[in-house]
């Protein structure tokens, strides 16, 4: 008998229990791949059809081969590459310095004590808060006549800085309103996987002669390298999504376009001329970069680990 006879005789049939099982497990799951195809698949395909037209957003839709990839590297490279260039900057910044802090902060708060859940609440209330918020209560504080922060520096004797009217402080001002905004859901997620190490791996290193230093250098962190990998690719996907707070903070992509991000270009683009042709060929553009460096990124994690 060959190969292909012995397969099918030895693959059984499913019994009425494991075809019952099997159907529970479908109807479990066929919301969620519903959802998926509506709110996911479908609208990706839909901007990948329209960003070859020069459909308007009403009325207007007719095929228009790579127009809009020409026009968005030649007519508008100036303002587009900006907007990536500022994107760069922010995720340059701002995913490693969440990973770290959002490590830090679990790793100083993760004992159970009374006083650290007060400190542990404190810093994950943010991460609750609206993004529009959050951006709001900044743009106040980060005013350069009347913001409490000024106010501070100024009583301190040093000079104001300019937050919001400079394009040498606009992505860093960026950057930290959503270090405040985003490691608090990090940090509690750390705080579960500091809070699940064996303790017979800690005790046994104390009892060898190794310092608290050296038990969370050697020990502890390298044990939280899976949770890491996972902040770090959903925080990495996250900042190319940043909009909200930029809109609050910059409303016109800040001085000299140093706020500007492609979601913003994006909804220039459907808001202010009805190119959703146009704008659609930005999205797909984003989606390839997202795609591609959250493919490097898997695979460094794989040859990392």
């Amino acid at each position: 008998m060959n190969a292909y006879g012995l397969l099918l005789r030895g693959k059984k049939k499913m019994t009425k229990a494991e075809k019952r099982k099997t159907l529970i497990g479908w109807c479990f799951v066929f919301p969620a791949v519903v959802l998926f195809f509506c709110f996911i698949f479908l609208p990706i395909v839909i901007s990948i059809v329209t960003s070859f037209s020069d459909f308007n957003g009403i009325n207007k839709y007719a095929p228009w081969g790579i127009h809009n990839y020409v026009e968005i590297f030649t007519r508008d490279i100036s303002r587009f590459k900006k907007s990536l260039l500022n994107l760069g900057i922010y995720v340059i910044l701002y995913v490693p310095l969440n990973v770290m802090l959002s490590m830090g902060l679990a790793l100083l708060v993760a004992k159970k004590t009374r006083g650290n859940k007060y400190v542990r609440m404190a810093f994950y209330i943010p991460s609750l808060t609206s993004g529009i918020a959050v951006a709001s209560v900044w743009a106040w504080m980060l005013n350069g006549e009347s913001g409490i922060i000024n106010i501070a520096l100024r009583a301190i004797g040093l000079p104001g800085v300019n937050w919001l009217n400079s394009p040498a402080t606009a992505m860093i001002t960026v950057v930290i309103v959503g270090l405040w905004n985003g490691c608090g859901a990090n940090m509690v997620l750390y705080i579960a996987a500091i809070q699940g190490i064996n303790s017979s791996l800690l005790e046994a290193a104390k009892i060898e002669g190794a310092n608290s230093f050296k038990i969370t250098l050697k020990i502890v962190i390298p044990l939280l390298r899976p949770i890491t990998y996972f902040v770090l690719t959903t925080v990495f996907i996250g900042a190319f999504q940043l909009y909200d707070t930029v809109i609050m903070l910059f409303p016109t992509g800040g001085p000299q376009n140093s706020a500007l991000t492609p979601i913003m270009s994006i909804n220039n683009a459907i808001n202010s001329a009805f190119l959703y042709g146009r704008a659609s060929a930005m999205s797909v553009i984003l989606l390839i970069i997202v795609s591609v460096l959250t493919f490097v990124l898997q695979k460094l994690n794989k040859e990392t680990y």
